[in-house]
């Protein structure tokens, strides 16, 4: 028993994911040493890397005696989906706040799996409504069941999530040894809300690798910077604490974590030639689908650092936090009429 196992999950994943060489894009770019951890297999009905914070997540849910959930995203987000998703498997009521982005082929299955899922939606054009909208359903809530709805942040990035990311390294690290796979240099990463980085940082701290996370932003600085990434670092580790006493003392100053801005295009989910180039060569190399808004960012910047020769006879890793079920069995039924108003015109 390590100290993982005092943290509660509700059984949602299917671990471990898979640890692959990328022989394909390895060949393509001259690059021997490529390796990709396959977490949009986390679940068969939706997968990804938010499965992993939401197994955590959701137990707490349960432990606490709440009926509801109520997250929060951009209207094509993938967090917002597989909460819906794996809320419905354990009987929790779902509501998805919502706000603007720009239209992606992945949104529109999203939407309609979200409302495949029984979820609820609150959309709003900008956050102050947003804010007015949600404390007018938390009212309702209140008067008509007597309790408030557990809030899940975005992207499931807070204390109780992050753990499941502390816990993929000890996956990672376990993998390692058995398959005599190198130690990676750098592991590549998408970064928005900071959950998966952040544990993934803890993680390699606390099982003492030597890798360095790449984590590539994909939103603005609002959501990444220096002050949010050390409060959710702090705030990680006195919650881990409080049950696990045993761990040792961490330091931010040694935090194994660089923040990389540059292929950041300035508009979430906006796609970039670099994105791009990232799709079609992960679906023609490796047969693995992703999408421009995260996965293909990350992976787009492992490929031009190699290419750009920065990262010479170094192992990189990355780590893909798609979705790769087919929602088509979810969405086929549903009408988009059925979702509110404001979210038809993402399918005109």
């Amino acid at each position: 028993m390590t100290f993982l196992d005092k943290f509660p999950t509700a059984n949602l994943t299917n671990l471990p994911t898979p640890l692959e060489p990328m022989i394909g894009l390895a060949e393509e770019l001259n690059h021997a040493a490529l390796y990709i951890k396959r977490d949009d297999l986390t679940s068969k009905d939706y997968g990804g890397n938010k499965v992993r914070k939401l197994d955590f997540l959701l137990a707490d849910v349960q432990a606490k005696g709440y009926k509801e959930v109520i997250t929060f995203g951009y209207a094509g987000s993938n967090h917002c989906t597989a909460t819906a998703v794996h809320s419905k498997k354990l009987g929790l009521n779902c509501t998805l706040v919502l706000l603007p982005q720009i239209p992606s082929y992945y949104l529109k299955y999203n939407l309609l799996t979200s409302l495949s899922f029984g979820a609820k939606f609150i959309y709003a054009k900008n956050k102050p409504l947003a804010y007015l909208k949600v404390a007018g359903h938390f009212l309702r809530t209140f008067i008509k069941r007597g309790k408030l709805p557990y809030r899940i942040e975005p992207g499931g990035s807070m204390p109780v999530g992050v753990i499941g990311f502390i816990k993929a390294v000890a996956e990672l690290k376990e993998q390692i040894d058995k398959q005599g796979i190198p130690v990676p240099d750098r592991i590549y990463v998408p970064c928005s809300s900071m959950g998966t980085v952040i544990g993934l940082a803890i993680g390699i701290q606390l099982m003492g690798l030597t890798s360095k996370v790449h984590a590539i932003k994909v939103v603005d600085d609002e959501y990444s910077n220096d002050k949010v990434i050390k409060d959710l670092y702090d705030n990680t580790l006195q919650f881990v604490r409080k049950k696990a006493p045993e761990i040792p003392d961490l330091s931010f100053t040694d935090i194994p974590l660089v923040v990389r801005r540059e292929f950041y295009s300035g508009t979430y989910a906006q796609s970039t030639d670099l994105s791009k180039q990232a799709v079609a060569l992960a679906m023609k190399k490796q047969g693995i689908p992703l999408e421009n808004t995260y996965s293909a960012q990350a992976l787009g910047a492992l490929v031009d650092d190699v290419r750009n020769k920065k990262v010479e006879g170094q192992s990189l890793l990355y780590w893909n936090t798609f979705n790769s079920a087919d929602l088509s069995i979810f969405v086929a039924d549903q009408d988009y009429m059925d979702l509110p108003k404001d979210l038809h015109g993402y399918f005109a």
